[in-house]
């Protein structure tokens, strides 16, 4: 720990967001200082910050096939992703709504917020007259979506791909 990690839970404690998160590797070296300071802050219920044992997260990555150097340099990231940090990529390109693609699979494929036509047309959901009928349109969406999704996510990693083989890392 050095004054940087007490300086960033201060922040989390004056400001309280929510996003974004944040967290703290705590390890057998660390400052009991250090640990009662990030539990004050965390006591005061907005869910900041998430606390892992640094020694369990290190190990799992060595034993995910990390080295022991890279496995000390990673920790938690995400959604609870554990990596080696600059060695690999955790890249979000989005998340994608099922509750939504059912709303819109119940509006015959029009979007209820914007009016407009985004999915295709399935029919009526007072026309449905069995949970299947209800399944099958459904289903139809989704696959227009994930393939929108997908194409998307393509975009993304065709963009960020060079861009990620050209850094080098020292450590």
């Amino acid at each position: 720990m050095n004054d940087v990690s007490y300086l960033l839970l201060y922040v989390v404690d004056e400001m309280q967001l929510l996003q974004p998160s944040s967290n703290v590797q705590i390890s057998k070296m660390s400052p009991q200082k250090f640990v009662k300071t990030a539990c004050a802050i965390s006591r005061k219920g907005l869910g900041q910050p998430s606390m892992f044992n640094a020694d369990a997260v290190t190990q799992e990555l060595v034993t995910a096939g990390k080295s022991l150097e890279d496995a000390r340099c990673g920790g938690t990231s995400g959604c609870v992703e554990a990596g080696a940090f600059g060695k690999e990529a955790y890249i979000l390109t989005g998340y994608f709504n099922l509750p939504k693609v059912m709303e819109i699979t119940l509006n015959n494929g029009i979007d209820l917020m914007t009016g407009e036509k985004l999915g295709f047309e399935t029919g009526e959901a007072s026309k449905f007259e069995t949970y299947n009928e209800l399944f099958e349109a459904y289903k139809k969406q989704l696959k227009h979506f994930i393939a929108i999704k997908m194409r998307g996510n393509r975009v993304i990693k065709d963009y960020m791909q060079p861009l990620c083989q050209s850094l080098s890392y020292q450590y």
